[in-house]
């Protein structure tokens, strides 16, 4: 990506720093210094190349990279103090260092910074989509918090749904919003294309997530390992665990026998309060596949999102996207 366009980023996302309170500004920079990969943004950029856009509609796409990536930031926020999450990034969460109260008031500070980036971009059609990201935000967490422990009346539909309005909605607003800043109608077939590679990819990053959770180390990922789990938060693995035993479609089988699906249910059932509660869980998702199950769907939505870009001109651009997708699920394997 040219240069220019990552200082037009970087510009943007200095706008969030000029806080009229020294202590949201100072909160705000702490917060974008612990890093992340900045994956959002690059996606977004990326679109704008594959589409075509020109130096001019690329300035903007460069500002609409920067209002995404706050309000992934703000995001995360409100979602490490509903979750009572201590890390984030290998650093203390916001609301441990300053408390739930001003650390909510810094994340409505970057939600509100992030809707002001987008609307001067004055484009409505991109108002629109971004602002559903917002109410999707609400939608999730509400979702998430209604079926805490809950693996009987909680599906895997369920869990595709709140995956979708906490993640995927961002990447698939993203992308489409790009599409359009690039010049193509929001109706058209490469901007709905583009709006659903960005779901797919956003639905197999969520996967890759869960997984990792089960899969890596607190040095990998930044936080403690199965921090979702203990929180009650029931991912794909699990889902997949919680299934009755049945054939995988390749010959093998997942799910667990009658007698360890009964255990499963009974750890969760009792918030895995049991000091080796956690750990036999972990194991009875192994012994069902879980993972691996989940590997598998994520697997599935990255072959999706690939089919997308069939709609996109054949470009250096388009092929990236094919590889950023790749690079989504690469995490787990």
């Amino acid at each position: 990506m040219p240069l220019r366009h990552i200082n037009v980023f970087a510009a943007r996302l200095a706008d969030c720093f000029r806080a009229s309170s020294r202590l949201v500004a100072e909160s705000v920079q702490a917060l974008f210094r612990t890093g992340g990969k900045r994956l959002r943004p690059a996606l977004t950029l990326l679109v704008a190349k594959a589409m075509g856009a020109e130096k001019e509609r690329l300035s903007r796409v460069a500002s609409l990279a920067a209002s995404i990536e706050v309000l992934h930031s703000a995001s995360l926020v409100h979602d490490d103090i509903l979750d009572a999450a201590e890390f984030r990034r290998g650093e203390q969460t916001m609301h441990v260092q300053l408390g739930e109260r001003a650390a909510t008031l810094v994340g409505d500070f970057l939600f509100a910074t992030a809707s002001v980036l987008v609307a001067e971009l004055g484009s409505l059609p991109v108002v629109v989509l971004i602002s559903k990201v917002v109410a999707d935000f609400g939608r999730g967490e509400l979702a998430q918090s209604a079926v805490r422990f809950e693996a009987v009346d909680y599906s895997l539909e369920d869990y595709l749904a709140k995956s979708f309005y906490k993640t995927a909605s961002l990447l698939a607003a993203a992308c489409q919003s790009a599409a359009v800043l690039s010049g193509a109608g929001p109706e058209s077939p490469q901007a709905q294309s583009c709006y659903k590679f960005g779901a797919y990819v956003g639905l197999a990053f969520q996967v890759v997530d869960d997984i990792l959770d089960f899969t890596s180390t607190e040095e990998e990922i930044g936080k403690p390992a199965l921090a979702d789990l203990k929180e009650g938060n029931l991912s794909a693995p699990v889902l997949f665990a919680a299934q009755e035993r049945q054939a995988s479609g390749d010959g093998g089988e997942f799910g667990l026998d009658p007698e360890g699906r009964r255990e499963l249910l009974e750890l969760l059932d009792r918030r895995l309060s049991g000091e080796e509660d956690l750990e036999r869980t972990k194991a009875l998702v192994a012994d069902a596949g879980g993972v691996a199950r989940a590997k598998a769907l994520a697997r599935r939505f990255v072959d999706l999102a690939a089919l997308e870009l069939e709609e996109l001109p054949d470009s250096e651009a388009r092929a990236g996207l094919r590889t950023f997708a790749e690079f989504v699920i690469a995490r787990s394997f």
